[in-house]
């Protein structure tokens, strides 16, 4: 980072360099108390990506208009308070310690605030982070200035100027050991104006520059950028509200690899939203916006599966051009005739696509259209049914020369009813139903075209009294798939599932807390025409939890877990169906916990664990059952610690959290065995 001692004092030497008196500070903390924002990071990803999030961020203008008066108000109101500090630096060391890695950074923060609305700041940070199994090292440096100044109402300017390096080890095959090497340096400024323009209630319009330069890996990037974007919001009357926006970017960008150049590679992205309301209150009765979104993205890309080998053979690259259009119409409605019935509809259509030049295989055009509808009735005072109907058509195209380009059609129906009886018992029911179809473009290369029927069952039952407390949970599912082409018929199956979990909890008295859960899961898959491939899995747990908090600073808690699991086929024979497992495995374990208050922000802990595993391998000898071969495996460990957190007042403060652990059993590598852990954070406000 060769810039890095020169961008540090940037900031610096402008705040401590600005002109401001003591009446200009007293006449400024009325005005500026709250209301600087600090600029945001610069934007990463296609260009495309950056002008939909600034999309985003400009269509909450009203929020930023209704946050600045506030600042106003509030900055008005406690004027007559103590001053603020206008010179805040805040240091932040770290040291982080685990059976993966060490690591060890530190920040320093310094906050100015000049006056008059001005803010600036200014961030350095590092890291290095080495791992305990590997011989590798994780550099991560940035520094960062920001300068901001707002004039509550009218406008806000905002610049940035700051630099990122990080380097880290490869693990792929091609460069395996190598460093990955990010280091650029960028600055932007943006400029907003808050004041509404052209009658409108609310406005937000911004214009935004960037630059930056450096490595990204196996290439050395220049690119300089800029946008321009607004949106606008109209009120008329109490009911009815008209926002619109649009917004352009444009970006130019020159890449080197090797002695290779490429560029300058210009793109460019135009964005339009509309949008109308009608209602009061957060849910409108009408609601309907359209966006749209059309440009070009050109960057320098290796082949697919080349990426680390470019830096030996850059001739290997290529400038890839991607044109990219979408469009999405979003209509929202929402009514409540009655007090007890409330209807909601929800229509969403979007296209989309993608053609890329060099490697056109990327290349995509898809079009989706959804409609979901939504009945609540409250039939009773306590009790509430709920029904919902579901449509969607989907087409993905992924070329000519593509054999997955396919249509799919969806249908779901839903229903569930929410019943209190009493204060105390609920009884939940749910079920739905579903079709999904989808069809192969090229069925005659590609026949995978298939039918799911899905069919889901849920029921919960909760029924606290006292000091005493149930809870059950049910679920039943049935997933069909029907091949349409009889020959993948033998590949027909049904998947079914069963499962049952009842929750006891009690508290005998008010230092002892009891719970035990039982879960019963049966899953399997019947196949329709291949009855030889049937398999069953099964799996129950039960978990029994106590917790005992006998002194005010001491407590205990125990829990222990017993797993059985069992897999295996079941065939039909003369004598009707037979089930014949393949391995089943028994596991138990237990936790126990004790933790201990020193004093305040002062804790001591201890944990253990064991655990027992035993696996066994079913056979047959003779035509009888046997187990062929057992495994049985045991592990465990313990970790003892302590946490302590204090403050020096304003000054900062220290947070440790320091532990011993200590691990054994099979296939554990000696640097998980034995190990300390370590999270440590040191900050202090000068």
């Amino acid at each position: 980072m060769s810039t890095l001692t020169r961008i540090a004092g940037i900031s610096l030497g402008i705040a401590l360099c600005f002109p401001w008196s003591a009446p200009a500070r007293a006449v400024s903390s009325q005005i500026d108390t709250m209301t600087a924002s600090p600029a945001t990071a610069p934007p990463t990803g296609s260009l495309l990506q950056n002008l939909a999030g600034d999309a985003e961020v400009h269509a909450d203008s009203a929020k930023v208009a209704d946050s600045l008066k506030a600042a106003v108000d509030s900055a008005a109101a406690d004027s007559a308070e103590e001053p603020v500090d206008r010179f805040v630096p805040i240091s932040t060391s770290r040291v982080e310690s685990s059976d993966i890695s060490i690591a060890i950074g530190t920040k320093l923060n310094v906050t100015i605030d000049a006056g008059r609305g001005w803010t600036f700041m200014h961030d350095i940070a590092m890291e290095r982070r080495r791992y305990r199994q590997q011989f590798m090292e994780d550099v991560t440096e940035s520094v960062m200035n920001k300068a901001n100044k707002v004039h509550p109402g009218l406008y806000r300017l905002g610049m940035q100027v700051g630099e990122n390096y990080s380097k880290k080890k490869t693990l792929g095959y091609a460069r395996y050991g190598l460093d990955v090497i990010f280091n650029n340096t960028s600055g932007n400024m943006e400029f907003a104006v808050l004041k509404p323009l052209l009658r409108a209630s609310e406005s937000n319009l911004t214009i935004r520059t960037e630059g930056s330069k450096g490595t990204n890996d196996f290439k050395y990037d220049r690119s300089y950028s800029g946008s321009a974007s607004g949106t606008m919001k109209y009120l008329i009357g109490d009911l009815l509200t008209v926002t619109g926006g649009a917004g352009a970017s444009g970006k130019r960008e020159t890449s080197y690899i090797g002695r290779s150049r490429f560029g300058p590679m210009p793109s460019n992205a135009d964005s339009v939203r509309a949008g109308l309301s009608y209602g009061r209150g957060q849910t409108k009765a009408v609601e309907v916006s359209y966006s749209w979104l059309k440009g070009v993205d050109r960057q320098v890309t290796p082949p697919i599966g080349n990426r680390f080998e470019i830096l030996n053979k850059p001739w290997l690259a290529k400038q890839e051009e991607a044109r990219n259009r979408a469009e999405q119409l979003l209509v929202n409605t929402s009514l409540e005739p009655f007090s007890f019935l409330a209807l909601e509809t929800s229509f969403r259509h979007a296209e989309a696509t993608q053609k890329y030049m060099v490697d056109t295989t990327r290349s995509n055009q898809s079009e989706e259209s959804s409609m979901d509808a939504t009945a609540r009735y409250s039939y009773a005072a306590r009790g509430r049914l709920e029904f919902g109907v579901s449509m969607g058509d989907k087409r993905v195209d992924y070329g000519p020369f593509s054999l997955s380009s396919y249509r799919e059609r969806a249908h779901v129906l839903s229903l569930g009813i929410d019943q209190k009886l009493g204060d105390s018992l609920t009884i939940t029911l749910s079920g739905s139903g579903s079709l999904q179809q989808r069809y192969y473009l090229k069925h005659d290369v590609n026949p995978r075209d298939a039918d799911n029927l899905l069919y889901r069952a849920e029921f919960s039952l909760k029924a606290p009294y006292r000091r005493f407390g149930i809870d059950i949970n049910g679920l039943v599912d049935r997933d069909e798939t029907i091949n349409i082409d009889k020959t993948l018929s033998g590949d027909n199956r049904i998947e079914s599932k069963y499962q049952f979990g009842p929750k006891l909890s009690l508290k005998p008295a008010s230092w002892l807390y009891l719970t035990q859960d039982y879960i019963v899961k049966i899953e399997f898959t019947d196949f329709v025409y291949t009855a030889d491939k049937n398999y069953l899995n099964r799996a129950t747990s039960l978990n029994t939890r106590a917790y005992f908090n006998l002194f005010r600073s001491l407590a205990f808690d125990f829990l222990h877990s017993y797993i059985r699991k069992d897999t295996g086929s079941y065939l039909m024979r003369a004598a009707g169906r037979r089930y014949s497992p393949s391995n089943e495995s028994f596991e138990q374990s237990l936790d126990m916990t004790a933790r201990y208050e020193v004093m305040k922000d002062f804790l001591v802990k201890a944990e253990s664990d064991i655990r027992i595993q035993r696996s066994n391998v079913i056979g047959s000898r003779n035509g009888r059952r046997i187990i062929s071969s057992t495994t049985v495996f045991e592990s465990g460990g313990m970790r003892v610690g302590f946490t302590r957190t204090r403050k020096f007042g304003k000054r900062g403060g220290i947070s440790l959290d320091v532990a011993y652990v200590r691990n054994y059993g099979p296939y554990i590598t000696p640097e998980r065995k034995e190990y300390w852990e370590a999270d440590s954070e040191l900050t202090l406000n000068f």
